[in-house]
């Protein structure tokens, strides 16, 4: 669609895909056109799933947006109605501004209230008090000349039943800290001090670090589970849905029977809510919203305490994005499992999650629940990080510039 909208071959046009971690050191570049002769001034036509961050750059009152929908009719049969509105408040990181929810046909209420912190009695639910996680100074190490400190003393404890949102920018040691819980680590990463309980709802306690062998991958799966980034990248391309779904089952439950197994891969893309028949299909002939929730069903296969999902939503457009949240909230308030939640998006965290860790330089600058970091934030990188999203109405924000070093306090 894009290139015919290019009439002079001189005129750039923005990239597709861009991750969230480059939002922020994206928009002051594009100030630089507004410098420039009015016949050769740079007129930016972005194509791509987010929208409001060149919409937020416009000039006039009316902020105008044009939405394409899904072209194929196997795609339109299976997605809602995108509205230009809906994209747009998606990405609005008020949580009173967010746009309305898609039907609710199994009564599980608004985004919104579900994401709220829970409460029992009145009282705010107290996720330390019921630990399934407890992180104690945690340390992972690049060992190099120099040695990278990608982690320094983490500590964190994730609730029973917690969404616990991890924020922060590119490269600051989230999937290393998560990396370093599952035990994934490879050379030259070492964990140098600290250590992860692992506490069962069973009442025993595991030390991960104690974990070999069979006995630590017999854990990742049934204990602590993991959504990787990209989704395309993690499933075998070569391989049907259905016999990534049932190697799962051979490795792990091997007394199984193969109708059991099958049974058992249907009902996991059901509940996930894809159709079963999609079992006989590979990844390629999926959607990107439709691959992410195989993960969270092969994640969920054997019924984990704990699900680590490593930036769930990259790459996905923002109604697809709404939809897989959806589906995590569900499954959390259904099966009871803990969620953390990696990501650079902020807003989305804000939609989500009971409690936000900010990362920053592989260090918690911040911890507090969803609402507190929104309307009290403490740290001025939290403050920085909330700014840099474009907001639906008001003034436009100030820009971060990047290459220029910014002084936020430690």
């Amino acid at each position: 669609m894009a290139h015919p909208l290019r009439r002079d071959p001189a005129e750039p046009r923005a990239p597709a895909r861009l991750t969230s971690g480059l939002r922020r050191h994206l928009r002051d570049p594009r100030r630089s056109g507004t410098l420039l002769p009015g016949p050769r001034r740079l007129r930016f036509v972005h194509v791509g799933h987010d929208a409001l961050l060149r919409a937020e750059r416009t000039r006039t009152p009316s902020r105008r947006l044009v939405v394409v929908r899904a072209a194929g009719a196997a795609h339109r049969a299976l997605r809602r109605c995108a509205l230009a509105h809906q994209l747009l408040d998606r990405r609005d990181h008020q949580p009173e501004a967010a746009c309305p929810d898609p039907p609710d046909p199994q009564g599980l209420g608004s985004l919104a209230s579900r994401a709220a912190p829970r409460r029992e009695g009145g009282r705010t639910v107290n996720h330390e008090q019921n630990p399934v996680l407890t992180i104690s100074d945690l340390s992972i190490d690049y060992l190099g000349e120099p040695t990278v400190h990608a982690v320094k003393n983490v500590s964190l404890t994730l609730g029973r039943g917690e969404i616990l949102g991890l924020a922060g920018e590119s490269g600051c040691g989230k999937t290393t800290l998560a990396y370093g819980v599952n035990r994934l680590l490879k050379p030259p990463a070492v964990i140098s001090s600290g250590h992860a309980v692992f506490h069962s709802r069973e009442g025993y306690s595991i030390d991960l670090a104690s974990l070999e062998g069979e006995d630590l991958r017999a854990f990742r799966w049934s204990r602590i589970s993991m959504v990787f980034q990209g989704a395309m990248n993690s499933l075998n391309p070569v391989i049907s849905i259905r016999a990534q779904l049932e190697d799962i089952f051979t490795t792990h439950r091997p007394d199984l029977p193969k109708r059991e197994r099958r049974r058992r891969c249907a009902e996991l893309l059901e509940r996930v809510g894809v159709d079963p028949s999609r079992l006989t299909s590979f990844p390629h002939e999926l959607s990107g919203g439709m691959r992410q929730r195989v993960m969270i069903a092969m994640a969920m296969a054997l019924d984990p305490q704990i699900m680590i999902m490593d930036e769930p939503t990259t790459a996905l457009d923002v109604v697809v994005q709404r939809e897989i949240l959806r589906e995590i909230t569900r499954l959390r308030a259904e099966l009871g499992f803990a969620v953390i939640f990696i990501t650079h998006d902020l807003p989305l965290l804000l939609e989500i999650s009971d409690r936000i860790a900010v990362m920053r330089a592989g260090e918690i600058v911040e911890l507090a629940d969803a609402g507190e970091l929104y309307t009290n934030p403490q740290h001025d990188y939290t403050k920085q990080l909330l700014a840099s999203f474009p907001s639906l109405t008001g003034d436009r924000g100030d820009f971060v510039r990047s290459g220029v070093k910014q002084e936020v306090a430690s």
